[in-house]
């Protein structure tokens, strides 16, 4: 019988054990499918952790963005606003904080920076400005450059054509890339070698005619393109 009821202790105790698991179990908070649990992305599309999270400025007005350029530009070159004459505005992606536009022994960090350049005519003679995207940092391209590719172009016309300086008025001066070593300008039995080429698009008006002059970017070539 010692034996007996050992055992009957065993059965129960072993009983007692499963229905104290079972009784556990049923306690549990019970876990969803993880494939059926609601997405913290509607769209199914995990961000970027290293996107910025901000949308990109929107661009300034371009009323606005003049207004601002040509006060500064008047400050700098010490002209009435009212000989600046507008051209061409067109947004750009400048490769530093220089706007490309270094001064002498400048160190510029490369970054890319949203802004504009903005043609302009001063006078005669075509002045690009490079600006950020508010107008806030202004940079002059030729405040030196572009009236001496203007004055080697007169000169040109008047060594090569014999026409007076006082007939010549330069309509635009545009900064360009030629397609090769020749400036876009292909002569008879003339090699040409295939590389970018910086360099000037100059529109002169003569008497009423117009004369396109191709140059290098230091004026030292200068060649008349055909119409």
């Amino acid at each position: 019988m010692p034996l007996m009821e050992k055992k009957m202790k065993k059965y129960w105790f072993i009983i007692l054990a499963v229905c104290a698991s079972l009784l556990f179990s049923a306690c549990q908070p019970q876990h969803e499918n993880p494939s059926q649990m609601p997405s913290p992305y509607p769209s199914g599309e995990i961000p970027n952790p290293y996107q910025h999270p901000y949308p990109p400025f929107e661009p300034a007005e371009e009323e606005q963005l003049v207004k601002t350029v040509l006060q500064k530009v008047s400050d700098i070159l010490g002209k009435p606003q009212e000989v600046l004459k507008v051209q061409k505005v067109e947004s750009k992606e400048w490769a530093n904080a220089c706007l490309e536009l270094p001064h002498p022994d400048e160190t510029c960090a490369e970054m890319i920076v949203n802004g504009y350049r903005i043609q302009l005519l001063v006078e005669g003679k075509t002045v690009f400005v490079h600006t950020n995207q508010d107008g806030s940092v202004v940079r002059i391209a030729g405040e030196n450059e572009m009236g001496d590719i203007s004055d080697k172009a007169k000169n040109y016309l008047v060594e090569k054509l014999g026409i007076p300086t006082e007939e010549i008025t330069i309509l635009e001066v545009q900064e360009v890339e030629w397609p090769d070593s020749c400036l876009g300008v292909v002569q008879p039995d003339q090699m040409c070698l295939q590389v970018i080429t910086p360099g000037y698009r100059i529109v002169v008006e003569v008497k009423g005619k117009k004369i396109i002059l191709h140059t290098d970017r230091e004026g030292k070539r200068i060649l008349q393109a055909k119409r």
